[in-house]
């Protein structure tokens, strides 16, 4: 399928602003939304990659292996760490002591909540119903990600990652893993 029968498929009526989750859209199921080319704007999408994200095959996490999938996700990011400053319904991922994701049942049904670019905050949003403004954190820059349609383990660690990433690369190079310390912010972060 070319990138623009999947934008009319799965995107009409929205428009989006674009963010990248992969460099390579070879990747399996990795997931590149769409932005105009403004330079040749009536060509339409620069690139897509949508296979896996949300289709009935693609594994969907259900509300009771939420916690678990998150935990073995973000405690494989370096240096990552978690505690449960705010009691036992909550955990909080940590780098360097800045929050990247917390976990929480505490409102009825559990949520990860995620830092994330505000423009890609929106697209989620719209994607998928099971994502809305962070729970008690900036609505702007935080999203909450509950079990439900579309989200997947592939999902939540392309989000995990890129919160952590979000932070990393806000942190002194001092205090970054070693790994990051003489590389480039990508644009992106």
């Amino acid at each position: 399928m070319d990138a623009h029968a999947v934008f009319a498929a799965d995107f009409t009526g929205i428009f989006l602003l674009g963010f990248r989750r992969s460099t390579d859209v070879n990747r399996p199921g990795g997931l590149v939304l769409v932005f105009p080319n403004f330079e040749s704007f009536h060509y339409g999408v620069t690139a897509v990659r949508l296979e896996g994200m949300g289709t009935p095959n693609s594994h969907e996490i259900t509300a009771e292996d939420l916690y678990k999938v998150v935990d073995q996700i973000a405690l494989t990011m370096p240096l990552a760490t978690s505690d449960q400053p705010f009691g036992p319904r909550n955990t909080v991922y940590r780098i360097s002591g800045k929050i990247f994701a917390m976990y929480t049942d505490g409102i009825g049904y559990p949520i990860v909540n995620l830092k994330t670019d505000p423009e890609e905050s929106e697209v989620l949003q719209r994607m998928y119903p099971s994502i809305i403004p962070g729970w008690h954190m900036n609505k702007r820059h935080w999203i909450s990600v509950g079990a439900g349609k579309g989200v997947t383990r592939q999902l939540l660690e392309e989000l995990i990652e890129d919160a952590y990433l979000r932070i990393m690369y806000a942190l002194p190079k001092a205090k970054r893993p070693i790994e990051f310390r003489e590389r480039p912010v990508p644009e992106k972060h």
